[in-house]
């Protein structure tokens, strides 16, 4: 969003009214810090007698918990105008604003103040390894997080293992399209909140290294669940061969095909999904004698056609509580029950 600076606004006032007199400069800053003030507390400010500026509703979240205030983090590189701004924009009878620079401040925040909505700024340095932490940890993980890019960033792009934000914005935008992401998002997290205990989407490119990073965050998202630690094992093994197959069999390990993970921790279970770019398989036989334990059969045919596979899933049967493809065959679902 465009954010109209002090100098332009005096200039633009000495084009309408002819030159200032030398005294107008702090007359006007002051002028526009009261009427700040005035529509932060919810007054309307008359500016002449047919021109009055309301002040802002604020975000409205619809079915607000009795007593409910929801509290916001914003996260900037620097406080500036456009921070002030944003921070009124989004304030209202239902919503506090917290500001943070950068972000170890904004991790101390969210310790601390448990807040329902972190929005992170463009000006932010590394906002990444921000939404990887608060996503990561099982306390933290259904904070909703809104990135905000730079002017010409892909929001979709991927670089290596992508801890996903749930939402986004590039630059420039109009704050009232930010007050709507910021009202969804509020509601989505109240509703999921009496579903999940963790959830986490990350994304990486297929490449060995990238893979051995997804491995090694799974087995740290499992270490935190209250399961035994052969479960935890079990766990991460499957997830280990579905991993190495949608890297291997399903994007023929090429870098540019992109993997993607959801994790999700409730009451009773942990699941994981693992899709591929791949064009999937016929994955009804191989499931079947994997549960019959002739997986060593289903694999010799499967080699006889020029393809591979039928071990890996009598392993993960064994791993896991339950496994399901899509029907394609290119996303399979993992199960373990956390009892």
């Amino acid at each position: 969003m465009k954010t109209v600076s002090f100098e332009q606004l005096l200039q633009e006032i000495n084009q309408a009214v002819g030159p200032s007199p030398p005294g107008a400069r702090p007359v006007l800053e002051a002028a526009v810090e009261q009427i700040r003030g005035h529509l932060a507390a919810g007054e309307p400010v008359e500016l002449a007698s047919d021109i009055t500026v309301q002040p802002s509703a604020g975000v409205a979240v619809a079915e607000a918990a009795e007593g409910k205030v929801y509290k916001i983090l914003l996260v900037v590189g620097a406080v500036d105008f456009f921070t002030n701004t944003m921070v009124q924009r989004l304030t209202g009878p239902l919503t506090t604003v917290a500001v943070a620079e950068g972000p170890d401040a904004a991790w101390k925040k969210v310790e601390s103040d448990d807040p329902d909505l972190v929005i992170i700024d463009s000006t932010v340095e590394q906002p990444r390894s921000l939404v990887s932490r608060i996503k990561e940890t099982l306390g933290t993980s259904l904070i909703a997080v809104l990135l905000i890019y730079p002017e010409g960033a892909d929001p979709n792009a991927v670089a290596g293992l992508k801890a996903c934000e749930d939402e986004s914005l590039v630059e420039p935008f109009e704050l009232d399209e930010l007050v709507g992401l910021v009202e969804d998002e509020l509601t989505r997290k109240e509703e999921e909140e009496a579903f999940f205990d963790h959830e986490i989407h990350f994304q990486l490119q297929t490449a060995e290294q990238h893979v051995e990073q997804a491995n090694d965050l799974i087995a740290r998202l499992v270490d935190q669940v209250k399961m035994s630690d052969e479960s935890k094992a079990a766990v991460s093994v499957a997830f280990r061969e579905a991993i190495d197959n949608a890297a291997r069999h399903g994007n023929k390990n090429q870098e540019n095909r992109i993997i993607d993970v959801i994790y999700l921790l409730d009451k009773e279970k942990a699941t994981i999904t693992v899709e591929d770019e791949g064009d999937g398989f016929d994955t009804e036989m191989f499931i079947t004698r994997g549960r019959e334990g002739n997986a060593v059969a289903a694999a010799r045919e499967r080699n006889q056609a020029g393809r591979v596979g039928g071990l890996g899933i009598m392993l993960m049967l064994k791993c896991l509580d339950d496994l399901e493809y899509n029907a394609v065959g290119n996303l399979i679902k993992l199960t373990k029950f956390v009892a």
